[in-house]
């Protein structure tokens, strides 16, 4: 590597130099989080010296005389967006700890056209977050996701309960009493019926 920039022991050569092993070195403890996820770091900064004649145009201010908490850090404006000058910009540290965030609202996946966050696909479909996280880091995406959803939805699709007189599907029952599905079947598969799968649960009650 060529270092006639004699900078090799300055911070902003280990930003750059942090900046290239997340994105490129798939060793690194962060690459899945970076360049897994396809960020990437654009030709100009490959090498230092391109990346060092940006930062003297930017608006980064450094001084040895710096709290750590107010030293520069670089940010990406569009997190699914990789490392370039159009979508970086420099920020405090205090600030990108208070900005950042989990892998699992920072990765974003398109599920059934809809561009979602790995918790929010949690959320949704009613999917352990550690599920969908390991699933994304082995490589599934869209319906792969998600795919323990077919075999829960077409069980509880197909299993009907009587609720005051009425014969309704665990879906419809979900949707009428306000009670989670996950819940619903929970109950269901250790013998509720009736009155006792709509039940409100102890936190509700003591709340009223």
């Amino acid at each position: 590597m060529n270092t006639k920039h004699g900078m090799n022991n300055t911070r902003i050569y280990r930003i750059w130099h942090g900046m290239r092993t997340r994105c490129n070195n798939k060793n690194d403890k962060g690459y899945r989080y970076y360049g897994g996820r396809g960020i990437t770091v654009c030709d100009e900064w490959q090498g230092f010296v391109g990346f060092y004649e940006w930062v003297k145009t930017s608006n980064y201010k450094e001084g040895l005389d710096r709290p750590k908490q107010d030293r520069m850090s670089i940010e990406r404006i569009d997190v699914n967006k990789g490392y370039c000058p159009d979508n970086c910009t420099w920020i405090p540290l205090k600030e990108q700890f208070k900005n950042k965030r989990k892998p699992c609202d920072a990765i974003t996946v398109v599920v059934r056209g809809e561009e979602l966050s790995l918790r929010e696909i949690s959320n949704k479909y009613e999917i352990k977050r550690t599920t969908i996280e390991r699933r994304y880091h082995k490589g599934d995406r869209c319906e792969r996701l998600i795919r323990a959803l077919y075999i829960k939805r077409k069980r509880r699709a197909t299993t009907t309960v009587t609720i005051r007189g009425k014969e309704l599907s665990l879906i419809e029952v979900s949707a009428k009493y306000q009670v989670k599905l996950s819940t619903l079947w929970s109950r269901y598969r250790v013998g509720d019926r009736d009155e006792d799968l709509i039940r409100a649960s102890k936190h509700k009650k003591l709340k009223q």
